[in-house]
């Protein structure tokens, strides 16, 4: 796609310009924000933008051979927490209105470099700013490991040097050098402060003089060293020039290499390789559907203290945005009347019968959550009773912090969620993971290798939870297009990958394997999860370990206790993960009885809800409240079952 670049001068916003030129994108046009003319520094006090070295930047244009558009600051830090809304005279205002003129000057650019690392606080608004214009951020470096972009931009052959320095360690006998000749001090700084090795601390900023996308170099024609009114924080006031590249420096510069990430990290390319056998054990099956149920599923209200669960809204409308809009307003007025709103929701379940209408229910859904951090989600086609074509729940939560994972720029790091929902939402110990297919996070396609895509979906999913500091209380895997023959690799997938995580200090969470007719994308794999904060101590209670609330040894750890699932019955084996007020529970059997009696044993608490993966059994077989998916065939502990469960007591 045709993007703009923002830039600021440093080393981040032009390094992530060289990756979107890597990866295919054309660079159309800069875009730069700067101070007014009336302030005195070259220093702003501004949260969003760097403008030390702001004078360099207007040759930016004519060194990199496109136009650069630019604007001063004119708005202040008015909206300072993470999430953002238009907000009138906030500084990000500034940054709408620049790119409206870029947008304006070229009507074909689709998406905005920048070069956010770790700064949620930039991201959220450049994000909000680019969905208000119909623009796609491109931040090629959000969530990269610093030792690793480090390197990497001296390898480029960027030359960037530091022109302000403001972190324990550095003085203004660094300014003026560049990152390869800082490299040493860097890391030494690191190992003994902790300082960011990018600078993501403000510990220091830089200015790029040259780099191989440059048709002309900056050089510097007179430096002047400003002490800060702080102790220990300097910056270079330049004046540069540009001049044009040698012969030589171009030769050398053809040598330079962007690194592009690989798909898989380490790990996860050993679960790939390790599994990579199995594969071709598992047969296709794309003929496979639901058993029709005619009896159409009740809705179920779960109402407690802390959450309110509201399963099976469906609609009798003959037309699918009828079907939608009476989901919405009859789970609207369900919150309403127990003083909740739309807001609250943090998680939604939705079920569509054909999934070649997934775009049209996605817009229509879209109009329900318009603010910042909307519920995460998971969706799958299915068989829904009474021949309806939308089947939604959702859970809701109303005391407590509710913190939201929405990342909607494209990354190495993992799928952007452009459409109407996070990746995760954080509510009272618990994190609620939105499903995720095998995408490539860089260029938002699916992996055409079944195996891959399904490696790459828990990989997805994994960084997600390292996100949000979680750990899974259990797993549920979607699979279509093939049989149950599948279950095992994806079951040993799961082993092989929790075996090996941190959290897996014993043994594992549970992992139910369900069939369905589609997914989203057409994909072969949904991996979703229930996190827990990893602030909560978790135990993973099984047969072989009695959980023991005397032992003195396991109070007050954060590090988890994990062992196997125990036996409930003979042909019900549960796997509970325990912790703080909380219980949750996985289940599989060929019988509803059993499930209900586990629903209803009242040693693990209040029922607060339930979710049933059923491939034969119909509504008036399950006697306790909760939300109903049909699936084609389910596995559980590498045993095929007909019926599944997950609880979530409180106590």
């Amino acid at each position: 796609m045709k993007f703009v670049g923002l830039v600021s001068g440093g080393k981040d916003s032009c390094f992530n310009i060289l990756h979107c030129i890597n990866l295919g994108h054309e660079l159309v046009a800069l875009a730069n924000l700067y101070p007014p003319a009336d302030h005195r520094s070259d220093e702003l006090d501004s949260f969003m933008y760097q403008t030390v070295g702001f004078h360099a930047v207007e040759l930016y244009g004519e060194a990199l051979g496109v136009p650069l558009y630019r604007s001063p600051i004119l708005g202040k830090s008015i909206a300072q927490g993470l999430d953002y809304s238009e907000t009138a005279n906030d500084e990000s205002e500034d940054l709408y209105l620049l790119l409206q003129k870029v947008k304006s000057a070229h009507p074909d650019v689709q998406g905005v470099s920048v070069g956010a690392i770790l700064s949620t606080y930039q991201r959220t608004r450049v994000e909000n700013v680019c969905s208000r214009l119909g623009l796609v951020s491109l931040a090629f470096l959000w969530q990269r490991s610093q030792a690793e972009l480090l390197d990497e931009i001296i390898d480029s052959g960027v030359d960037a040097r530091i022109i302000k320095t403001a972190g324990i360690g550095l003085n203004k006998t660094h300014l003026g050098k560049s990152l390869a000749e800082m490299r040493g001090e860097l890391i030494k700084l690191n190992k003994i402060y902790g300082l960011h090795l990018c600078g993501e601390g403000g510990e220091y900023e830089t200015l790029v003089f040259n780099a191989p996308i440059f048709r002309k170099k900056l050089v510097i024609v007179d430096t002047t060293i400003v002490d800060h009114s702080s102790d220990d924080v300097s910056y270079l006031r330049l004046r540069v020039v540009l001049e044009p590249k040698s012969v030589e420096e171009r030769a050398q510069e053809a040598k330079y290499i962007t690194t592009t990430p690989p798909l898989f990290e380490t790990k996860f390319q050993d679960y790939y390789e390790e599994i990579f056998e199995d594969a071709s054990r598992i047969s296709e099956a794309p003929e496979l559907g639901v058993r029709e149920r005619t009896r159409v599923i009740e809705e179920v209200v779960i109402d407690t203290r802390n959450l309110l669960s509201v399963s099976n809204i469906t609609s009798n409308s003959n037309t699918l945005e009828g079907e939608v809009e009476d989901v919405f307003t009859h789970l609207i007025s369900t919150l309403k009347d127990k003083d909740l709103s739309i807001d609250s929701v943090v998680f939604v379940s939705l079920l569509i019968s054909d999934m070649s209408k997934f775009q049209d229910i996605n817009r229509l859904y879209n109009r329900y959550f318009v603010k910042p951090n909307p519920p995460a989600r998971f969706c799958i086609q299915t068989t829904i009773p009474g021949n309806r074509q939308v089947q939604l729940s959702a859970i809701a939560v109303r005391h407590g912090k509710r913190d939201g994972l929405h990342v909607q720029g494209q990354s190495y790091w993992a799928p952007a969620n452009i459409g109407p929902y996070s990746q995760a939402i954080s509510s009272n110990g618990l994190t609620y993971l939105a499903g995720q297919i095998g995408l490539t996070p860089a260029t938002m396609t699916l992996v055409t290798e079944p195996l891959q895509e399904l490696v790459l979906s828990l990989q997805n999913i994994s960084r997600v939870q390292e996100a949000t500091c979680s750990d899974p209380a259990y797993g549920v895997a979607f699979v279509s297009h093939f049989d149950s023959s599948s279950a095992g690799l994806v079951e040993k997938l799961w082993d092989t990958y929790v075996e090996s995580s941190s959290f897996a200090s014993l043994s594992k969470p549970a992992l139910l394997v369900a069939g369905v007719p589609g997914l989203p994308r057409n994909a072969s794999y949904e991996l979703t999860c229930l996190g827990i904060e990893k602030a909560y101590h978790i135990q993973y209670v099984n047969e072989h370990d009695e959980l023991d609330s005397d032992d003195d040894s396991a109070k007050g750890k954060h590090e988890p206790l994990f062992v196997w699932p125990q036996e409930y019955s003979e042909a019900t084996v549960l796997g509970i993960t325990r912790f703080g007020h909380k219980t949750t529970i996985t289940t599989a059997s060929d019988s509803p009885k059993d499930l209900t009696e586990v629903a209803k044993e009242s040693t693990y608490g209040t029922l607060i809800s339930a979710t049933v993966y059923s491939t034969i059994h119909s509504a008036a077989d399950i006697e306790f409240p909760c939300e109903i998916i049909p699936t084609t065939w389910l596995n559980y502990r590498g045993k095929p079952v007909s019926i599944g469960a997950v609880f979530l007591f409180s106590h």
